[in-house]
């Protein structure tokens, strides 16, 4: 690779996966259930 490489990619994404999913997407409730019945669990 010879010259000047002007591409400039980002490598890193500073954003959270909460903000990149819509609010209304239907994966969200059952997220939440999950989340409740592995709090359950908890000891």
């Amino acid at each position: 690779m010879r010259g000047l490489n002007l591409k400039r990619n980002e490598l890193f994404s500073y954003t959270t996966l909460e903000q990149r999913i819509p609010n209304d997407h239907p994966l969200r409730p059952l997220h939440e259930l999950v989340d409740a019945v592995l709090a359950s669990m908890d000891r």
